[in-house]
């Protein structure tokens, strides 16, 4: 079981579950997709065919935890490579979810090294809450990759202005944990 801890650009520590490290078949094919570099159609063949390997692992690292949460959230992304991961853990637990309550102006990439937690805050994420953030009493953001959690952190302080307590628990899901 690939279970870690990362702490955010905010100073929060939260846990992280995690099929993979960086290199491997999927940290290639995410940097290949990042970069736009190098694309070679065999790393998307190869890591498309060990995608449903990938959500039962995922699946259940989360289960044996014990990691109990009432809500899920996506970051928003012009990508559809966390959607598997969404669906295999919204298939095993049909919690609420907030990612269709959050959008993204296209402007800038958390990838990049400038940007800040507050950039994405202020001029990328936008939430529109939806009035069930105060019942959120723990949440698991769900994504393709983390690498410094600027997004995930982007995503908690909106669903706090919005309302959701500060004492509400947080875990990240990912395929891929970069470094």
């Amino acid at each position: 079981m690939t279970v870690s801890s990362i702490e955010l650009p905010t100073g929060e520590t939260v846990t992280v579950f995690h099929v993979t490290e960086g290199t491997g078949t999927a940290g290639i094919y995410f940097n290949v997709m990042r970069t736009k570099n190098n694309y070679v159609p065999s790393v998307q063949v190869n890591y498309h065919a060990l995608i449903p390997k990938f959500q039962t692992v995922l699946v259940q690292q989360i289960e044996a935890s014990g990691f109990c949460f009432d809500a899920i959230v996506c970051p928003p992304s012009s990508r559809n490579d966390l959607q598997p991961y969404r669906d295999a853990i919204l298939g095993k637990w049909p919690v609420r979810d907030f990612t269709e309550t959050f959008t993204r102006k296209g402007e800038i990439k958390a990838q990049n090294s400038e940007t800040t937690v507050d950039d994405l805050v202020e001029r990328e994420f936008v939430h529109s809450p939806n009035g069930y953030e105060p019942s959120i009493k723990s949440i698991l953001i769900v994504d393709e990759t983390i690498v410094t959690g600027k997004s995930a952190a982007a995503l908690i302080k909106l669903l706090r202005r919005a309302g959701m307590p500060a004492d509400s628990r947080v875990a990240i899901a990912v395929c891929s944990k970069m470094n």
